[in-house]
């Protein structure tokens, strides 16, 4: 498409041809100036070399720049294992539900032009920096995110102002925990139904993505995003040591808290001064727009979220649905950085364009694979590789290289794997294998792991 340099991806590429001239001179809007520093990479890489800045040179440094992406979070993830103390088992478990998803194992490098290989890397080094307590790196990441993949920055700060514990925190249940975790649960429940019919009541923000959504359907479409949304909340907040924050904030110490805060506002204040510099074109893509564009990806059909982020990033979004509890449970010993995290990923989750998901997926797989350790044999492991592997598409021919009709065929092998584009043929397709896989993993997983010496 277009040269190889995709759609989103012209602009990347046109920065990267000439970033002095197309980003600091000319400026670009705020939300752009935001996603600039993978095309600063390639324009600074190609000149340093010696490298004519052609389309061609810039696509290919763009590859270079993804595949060493890929390789720094696979090297991120190994850390993490040994930080966890993984067996390798379980760290295999956990490159697989990386790597063999069509995000990483597909479109990473199918579309290089884009930012979504380096972001993935930069969250991934965010969870490591969290989990090993590394302030230092973690602010280093957070600062690199501000200008690559800006959802990332809300965790990266609140990973650097809430480190992960050192110390077990104590349990807080009680019968005012159960009613504090119901309250949690109805306010998330009543924000979504709010934010989906204030954005429904006036449609014609939205009009173009509406043509294709069944609207008979809306009352059950809403309902299959709000009750699982609701329900995961009131999970995390039931956990026993979700509500410890005062022992949590006495260990964590006001010296370190507060070190931690201005270097978070030092990222914040360097945000400021480039959008006073670059963006010059006004605001972009904000975030009203961004709510605009989860209601109308989402309300398509019902289940359409869910079953897109299972498309887009493979069989641990089902494991991560069976090992919720375990999930939150671990999130919360943590502390409230990964609490914080899990929620992002919960309000998140109810747009079906999966990408938008691409900061948090690094977390849910990290939480995923601790919380879920007691379930997995060499042998399942496999298993897991090979249905990942299906999922992957990596066996897919898409080639075709003339736009048509992104809801038509040869168009859909591409897009079938992005819910705002996909069909009603490709989503159900989609819903088959999901469910078959759901079951398979339930007959693979339900018996725990047998003992070994």
């Amino acid at each position: 498409m277009n040269q190889g340099e995709g759609w989103d991806g012209q602009a990347y590429a046109a920065w990267a041809r000439d970033f002095p001239e197309a980003v600091v001179e000319t400026g670009v809007t705020e939300f752009q100036s935001e996603r600039v520093l993978p095309s600063a990479l390639v324009y600074y890489a190609l000149s340093a070399v010696g490298c004519p800045h052609t389309s061609g040179n810039v696509i290919a440094g763009f590859q270079v720049l993804d595949a060493l992406a890929l390789t720094v979070e696979a090297v991120l993830l190994m850390g993490i294992s040994l930080v966890l103390g993984w067996s390798r088992t379980l760290t295999w478990v956990a490159f697989v539900a990386t790597f063999l998803s069509f995000a990483n194992a597909r479109e990473a490098l199918y579309y290089p032009t884009m930012t979504d290989p380096t972001a993935s890397a930069l969250a991934m080094g965010t969870v490591w920096a969290y989990v090993a307590r590394r302030p230092v790196a973690q602010w280093g990441i957070a600062l690199a995110s501000a200008f690559t993949w800006p959802a990332l920055v809300p965790f990266g700060l609140a990973a650097l102002i809430l480190p992960r514990t050192v110390k077990p925190l104590p349990s807080t249940t009680g019968r005012w925990h159960r009613f504090l975790a119901l309250g949690v649960a109805l306010s998330v429940a009543v924000f979504v139904v709010a934010w989906f019919i204030s954005v429904l009541a006036n449609p014609i923000q939205i009009a173009r993505w509406l043509d294709r959504a069944h609207h008979d359907l809306y009352p059950i479409t809403i309902a299959s995003i709000v009750i699982p949304t609701a329900l995961a909340a009131y999970v995390v907040a039931r956990q026993e040591t979700t509500w410890s924050l005062r022992a949590y904030l006495r260990d964590a110490g006001w010296r370190r808290t507060t070190v931690a805060l201005l270097a978070a506002a030092s990222i914040v204040g360097a945000r400021e001064l480039w959008h006073a510099r670059v963006g010059i074109q006004g605001v972009g893509t904000g975030w009203r727009e961004l709510r605009l564009y989860y209601v109308a990806s989402a309300v398509l059909g019902p289940l359409w979220s869910l079953v897109h982020q299972v498309t887009y990033f493979g069989p641990i979004v089902i494991v991560a649905i069976g090992g919720w509890t375990r999930i939150a449970g671990t999130a919360a010993r943590w502390g409230p950085g990964a609490v914080l995290g899990l929620t992002m990923m919960v309000f998140s989750s109810v747009s079906s364009d999966a990408r938008h998901l691409l900061h948090m997926v690094p977390l849910l797989t990290v939480l995923a694979v601790a919380s879920t350790a007691s379930w997995w044999t060499p042998g399942r492991a496999v298993v897991l590789a090979g249905v990942s592997l299906a999922w992957s598409k990596l066996w897919l021919r898409i080639g075709y290289t003339t736009i048509h009709n992104s809801l038509s065929w040869p168009d859909q092998r591409f897009f079938m794997q992005h819910g705002p584009w996909a069909t009603d043929s490709t989503f159900l397709a989609h819903l088959a294998a999901g469910i078959a896989t759901a079951l398979l993993l339930w007959l693979l997983l339900r018996r725990p792991a047998p003992r070994t010496e």
